[in-house]
């Protein structure tokens, strides 16, 4: 009996690091998709630095990146579609990982990254910018 509870509770365990990585990954292309919108289209650019950062960050490799764009690419679609609406469901899927030390920064740093692939900042990336540090609570961010 001990043996099925345990493989139960290893089963349970594995169920929530699966919903907390697809929780965390649909943050994080929220965050890039809003980013990549906001000065009204997604450069090449930007797709592949978004392809360059989920085959290398940690965090989303348990994520497989065909999903990752496909959720990317429906963020997109929702922000071309109704950007206020959109943008309201994106911001409340980043918000659970406000005031987390590790992840905030991490979901901006990502988000931040695939904006300035084709260029700096623009006036309307760092407005964007500005409010995602809000809403994660970040008073600072080092780029380094």
């Amino acid at each position: 009996m001990s043996n099925i509870i345990e493989s139960i509770r290893g089963l349970i365990a594995k169920h929530q690091e699966k919903t907390r990585q697809q929780q965390f990954l649909e943050a994080a292309m929220g965050a890039c998709a809003l980013l990549s919108m906001v000065d009204g289209e997604v450069s090449f650019a930007e797709l592949m630095a978004r392809d360059y950062i989920l085959d290398h960050v940690q965090r989303l490799q348990m994520c497989d990146a065909n999903e990752a764009a496909d959720v990317f690419r429906n963020q997109i679609e929702a922000l071309k579609n109704n950007y206020q609406e959109a943008k309201s469901k994106i911001l409340e899927l980043i918000t659970p990982y406000a005031g987390d030390a590790e992840l905030a920064p991490l979901l901006l740093r990502i988000s931040i990254a695939i904006a300035k692939a084709d260029r700096e900042l623009q006036p309307s990336e760092e407005a964007m910018v500005t409010e995602l540090r809000k809403v994660l609570q970040i008073d600072k961010l080092e780029l380094s």
